[in-house]
């Protein structure tokens, strides 16, 4: 990482790693960090908890914090980052989420990249996960799309 010498420590008595911390809680991105080799959640941002709802993920694996996403190609692709060291970025993922215990199950669509993190040995000892959710504008292009199809069917 390169950084500003200055940003140390501030003048308010912020030091970096304060800094870091409110840099990634107010991404508008969703992030999480898991910890490997099985895939449990060490830290998530705001928006990555607005995506998952009241879902406590902390501790946990992936598999046991996603019991729905059991067979879905997310966790296939956190398998392989982890067991190849290759970065993965998919664009338009199509998950199925439960937001809370009780409600029902939503789709949302997700652009993600996963992002192996390795120890100075070479060891990957963590996976950053970074995304958007892009389900609302998904959903608007293709209501969009519908529009066109009827406007030129009546013409």
């Amino acid at each position: 990482m390169i950084q500003d010498e200055s940003l140390s420590l501030s003048p308010g008595g912020t030091t970096l790693k304060s800094l870091l911390s409110q840099m990634f809680d107010q991404a508008p991105g969703f992030m999480a960090l898991i910890r490997e080799p099985d895939h449990v959640f060490v830290l998530t941002n705001a928006a990555y908890q607005r995506l998952i709802g009241e879902r406590q993920v902390i501790g946990k694996s992936a598999r046991e914090a996603f019991p729905e996403l059991e067979r879905h190609e997310l966790l296939e692709r956190l398998d392989r980052v982890y067991s190849t060291g290759e970065a993965y970025s998919g664009k338009g993922i199509k998950i199925r989420l439960r937001n809370n215990s009780n409600g029902p199950v939503e789709e949302r669509i997700l652009d993600v990249v996963y992002q192996p993190i390795r120890a100075d040995d070479g060891r990957i000892t963590a996976i950053f996960i970074e995304g958007t959710d892009v389900s609302d504008l998904s959903f608007a292009n293709a209501a969009l799309l519908l529009r066109e199809d009827h406007l030129r069917s009546i013409l």
